[in-house]
């Protein structure tokens, strides 16, 4: 199993000039073994609960230097891990994270 802690902030891409979503968030594997590093999905949603945006980050993709030299994730290690998409409006307050295999 992996837990999640995570903060959201909104900043301004430089390079496109548009808005982003940051999602930062501690995972950790409470299984007793090392296990794959998994996809993770981030979906946002409003106040109805109606998915607005997805998206499924692949390890490649939020796996920083350090990691980048594993191939499995440790147990009870925190990982902290930053995922960005296109923000979906203030009319979002909601999201979600789930993780894949």
């Amino acid at each position: 199993m992996t837990k999640a802690k995570t903060k959201k902030s909104a900043r301004l891409d430089g390079i496109y000039n548009t808005r982003c979503s940051c999602i930062d968030a501690i995972i950790l594997n409470t299984a007793p073994y090392a296990q794959a590093f998994p996809n993770i999905q981030l979906s946002f949603s409003d106040i109805q609960n109606t998915q607005v945006i997805s998206e499924i980050f692949p390890p490649e993709i939020w796996k920083n230097d350090a990691l980048k030299k594993l191939d499995k994730m440790p147990s009870n290690t925190p990982i902290q891990i930053s995922l960005e998409m296109k923000d979906p409006g203030a009319h979002v307050p909601n999201y979600q994270i789930h993780f894949l295999e």
